[in-house]
């Protein structure tokens, strides 16, 4: 919410669980990928979550690349 904020785009409560929700339905509803998805968000002021490969830079994760090679091959 503070980075948002930090950035100029301020997160509503509607916001907010839409985000959550993505990084739930994208982790394949690992609460451990749900979370690194969510930091590597807040790391990059990036207003969305994304899979590895969606985004700049992929993050090193070898749960995250299992996701990456589930949905994007």
């Amino acid at each position: 919410i503070e980075m948002r904020r930090n950035i100029g785009y301020p997160i509503t409560k509607r916001g907010l669980k839409m985000l959550i929700d993505r990084a739930y339905r994208l982790s394949n509803f690992d609460p451990g990928v749900h979370m690194q998805l969510l930091e590597a968000a807040i790391i990059h002021n990036w207003r969305n979550v994304y899979l590895p490969g969606d985004a700049e830079e992929p993050a090193p994760n070898p749960q995250l690349e299992a996701l990456k090679r589930k949905y994007l091959e």
